[in-house]
């Protein structure tokens, strides 16, 4: 996506994806990923559901991703639900809460603009999503800057958005 934000007629452009990859533990996947890069050229990118545990990332890191930094929330259980990359020539991650359910991040590119994004994937339980809206809010209440939020937030509005028998 591409994001046009004015601020004080100040017009910043930035490149973000956020991708429900549902999965990169396959070779042809993880090339999808290097093509999409090269071709969008994003400065941030948010993979949801990549399914790869932190030995698996660090290799892939190594060998495919050198020029980016990583955060995941591995640690907090379900290996492979959120991973953020940023481009550091770009951009400065200096704060970053890590939970189940998202990543957010407070991101300065070397302009000096500052902005927060948080990358969901949220839980399919609907009692864990309520934690995740409580959490939301409370990030929101010590909101002093723009905030974009992005991902997956397991959830529909209409029956007819949902694929499968189930609901």
């Amino acid at each position: 996506y591409f994001f046009l934000i004015n601020i004080l007629n100040i017009i910043i452009i930035m490149n973000i994806i956020t991708w429900n990859v549902r999965g990169l533990n396959s070779p042809a996947r993880r090339l999808d990923l290097t093509n999409l890069l090269k071709t969008e050229n994003p400065s941030i990118v948010g993979l949801l559901e990549h399914k790869l545990d932190d030995h698996k990332i660090k290799d892939y890191h190594i060998k495919s991703l050198t020029n980016w930094n990583i955060v995941n929330n591995n640690q907090m259980g379900g290996n492979g639900r959120i991973m953020v990359m940023w481009d550091p020539n770009i951009w400065d991650i200096t704060h970053h809460f890590v939970n189940f359910q998202f990543i957010h991040c407070k991101c300065t590119n070397k302009g000096g603009f500052q902005i927060e994004i948080t990358f969901v994937y949220a839980s399919n339980s609907e009692l864990e999503r309520f934690n995740l809206w409580n959490n939301i809010d409370q990030i929101n209440s010590n909101m002093h800057s723009p905030w974009i939020i992005l991902g997956d937030f397991n959830t529909i509005m209409h029956a007819n958005e949902k694929g499968g028998d189930s609901l």
